[in-house]
């Protein structure tokens, strides 16, 4: 006989201290964790009447009681039709659809919709953009998710012009989702067991120290690419802070002049003082947040998305006005900090420290960079001896 139960999973808290909140259901030995894609403190949590206690109770206990009861009339329908309990059937009708209907494009939109691992923008515009290239080549059942159809999706996105490394993209993110598949019992494969996806060594764009002069010396621009043009030069001397943080920082983030505040992607701590060149420019913006990027009453995510789209556009109409003959981004200013400080003997640590990097061979890559540009200063000079 099927048994369902809830818990919480203590070992998987995240950075706001919450832990996720699951239904379990055990059947012939095996156990299935499905998610309810509610969170809480472990200190709130009832282990003995299995609900959520204190403030803000109801909504997450409403779930809970409902859920519970959706899983249990499944089972008892499937005893009251002598149909054989299987643990993974019983989890496949759950989620609303039986193995042979769920689809790899529903499946993922599913998963985006849901968001429970909290993706922040960037990440979940590599999911929507993976969902409408599925969709182009056609939709796939998710059993039939094989090495066949990996290769035959690989093809197609090379034949529309995705470079290698895009073309890795999008393939880890189905690697991901085939293996959340696999996991919720939608899927005995795991069609990556064999299948490997390549990338290519690529090079960073970033400016040098004369360049950023350049393009922060523009004058007579409209207020509009002003602002596209001081948040990008505020970056790219401010620890290369993300364009997704530099959205939604607010002026209570600098104290005594040190700004302090949580990665959006890490969800990591990041603390450091303000240059005098960084307060200049914030001077020029008074208001509850940093720079005027945003409109709060919007969603943030597509809001986030939106803008940031507005100012690579707005970047590459700034570059050809400071003659800089370089792809820009709001990211290269990332880019450009790092291998500026990394330049002038800043050490990898501290430059990886600031970055919010966890793994210093992450911070290394920019060190190559320069090593690479060293190597080609020497080349000219075979050029200039003739």
């Amino acid at each position: 006989m099927a048994k369902i139960t809830i818990r919480i999973r203590e070992d998987r808290v995240n950075k706001k201290g919450l832990a996720p909140i699951e239904l379990l259901v055990f059947h012939k030995g095996r156990n299935k964790q499905l998610s309810l894609g509610r969170k809480v403190k472990p200190e709130n949590w009832d282990d003995e009447r299995k609900e959520v206690k204190g403030e803000g109770r109801q909504v997450t206990n409403s779930v809970i009681t409902r859920e519970k009861a959706k899983l249990q009339n499944i089972i008892d329908k499937m005893i009251l039709a002598e149909e054989d309990l299987s643990l993974d059937e019983i989890v496949r009708r759950y989620r609303g659809k039986s193995q042979s209907e769920e689809d790899l494009a529903g499946y993922l939109q599913s998963h985006i919709d849901r968001n429970p691992e909290n993706l922040q923008y960037g990440t979940l515009k590599y999911y929507k953009t993976c969902l409408e290239r599925i969709k182009e080549f056609g939709r796939v059942k998710l059993k039939h998710v094989n090495e066949d159809w990996l290769g035959g999706f690989e093809k197609f996105l090379k034949k529309e012009g995705n470079n290698q490394n895009t073309v890795f993209q999008r393939l880890k993110v189905i690697r991901k989702i085939m293996r959340l598949a696999q996991r919720e019992g939608k899927v005995q494969h795991y069609p990556f067991q064999h299948y490997k996806i390549k990338t290519e060594k690529t090079t960073r764009d970033f400016l040098s120290l004369e360049e950023l002069k350049r393009l922060q010396g523009l004058e007579g621009l409209p207020k509009s690419y002003e602002l596209v043009r001081d948040v990008y030069v505020f970056s790219a001397t401010t620890g290369g802070i993300r364009f997704g943080d530099l959205c939604v920082l607010q002026r209570d983030s600098i104290k005594e002049g040190k700004i302090s505040f949580r990665n959006r992607k890490t969800k990591d701590p990041i603390s450091f003082r303000l240059s005098k060149t960084s307060q200049l420019i914030l001077d020029k913006y008074p208001g509850d947040y940093l720079f005027p990027i945003i409109d709060g009453s919007k969603p943030i995510l597509g809001e986030i998305s939106r803008r940031n789209a507005y100012f690579n556009k707005v970047l590459k109409i700034l570059a050809q006005k400071a003659k800089i003959n370089k792809r820009l981004s709001m990211h290269t200013a990332r880019h450009t900090w790092a291998t500026i400080s990394l330049n002038n003997d800043i050490s990898t640590e501290v430059v990886g420290k600031i970055l919010g990097h966890k793994d210093l061979k992450t911070t290394q890559i920019y060190t190559n960079i320069l090593d690479k540009r060293k190597d080609e200063a020497i080349d000219r000079w075979d050029d200039i001896l003739g």
